[in-house]
């Protein structure tokens, strides 16, 4: 065990405990409805050594009680691991999501305009460094990670519903950074084929705007096949992203290695 990371390690849950989850808890009254969705990944890896592998996966997210594809995404990741103990990871994925209708209201509260929905494009890159570390029949692991998202501008349709006339509106470019960092519990005995795990995730853009809280199991078919099956709580921190609803998760996932 690195004592520098088991360190780290324990400094990022104490600052999960005491900062996060009461900022996360202090907003929670003003939260939108919950949401429930699906998420679907399906991943394919090639190991090229010991040390190296690339990755490519495709996954379809679900919104609205699950009865809407809210996006899809392809990845394209390369794994390196430095040490026995730290391994560094470089991503692209390209996004695919789907914005509802939005209507906008003058000052006496009645529908100005209504913005039509449509699908957008994003471009994402992700460097991110992992530590693990092994304590009996558990494995402690610590990502942290910087992202960037560029979503490219796009003209969107727009109806003025005081003359009832259909013109465009411009949905404005941006790009944003945000820092993810990830704390992970693994149970790995040895000779199991199911591999339970928990973990919790920040996401952080001058401040945590929201927290992934995951539980789920994998399980290895055989040396090329593997499942993974989770349920995730999403939670916002609503005085950041005051339109967000926290989301209730569940994830299924294939993987296939050669």
């Amino acid at each position: 065990m690195n004592p520098t990371l088991f360190r780290a390690v324990a400094k990022r849950l104490t600052l999960i405990a005491v900062l996060v989850l009461p900022a996360i808890a202090a907003h929670a009254d003003s939260a939108p409805d919950t949401d429930f969705g699906i998420w679907y990944k399906a991943t394919a890896e090639k190991k090229i050594n010991s040390r190296l592998s690339v990755s490519g996966e495709a996954e379809l997210r679900t919104r609205d009680d699950a009865g809407t594809v809210g996006r899809w995404n392809l990845v394209a990741k390369a794994d390196y691991r430095l040490t026995p103990w730290l391994t560094a990871s470089g991503s692209y994925t390209f996004i695919r999501d789907h914005h509802a209708p939005k209507v906008s209201l003058d000052a006496d509260g009645a529908e100005k305009s209504i913005r039509s929905s449509y699908w957008g494009s994003r471009h994402r890159v992700v460097i991110s460094f992992t530590g693990t570390v092994s304590a009996g029949d558990f494995r402690i692991s610590l990502r942290e990670g910087w992202q960037y998202t560029y979503r490219p501008g796009k003209s969107v349709p727009l109806l003025d519903c005081a003359t009832d006339l259909m013109g465009e509106t411009e949905a404005k470019g941006n790009g944003k950074n945000v820092l993810r960092s990830r704390l992970r519990v693994q149970y790995r005995p040895q000779g199991w084929r199911f591999t339970p795990y928990a973990d919790a995730e920040l996401y952080n853009n001058w401040g945590v705007e929201k927290v992934y809280y995951t539980a789920g199991t994998g399980f290895k078919i055989d040396s090329h096949n593997s499942l993974d099956a989770y349920y995730r709580f999403i939670a916002y921190n609503h005085s950041m992203a005051p339109t967000s609803a926290n989301s209730h998760i569940l994830g299924l996932a294939y993987k296939y290695t050669f």
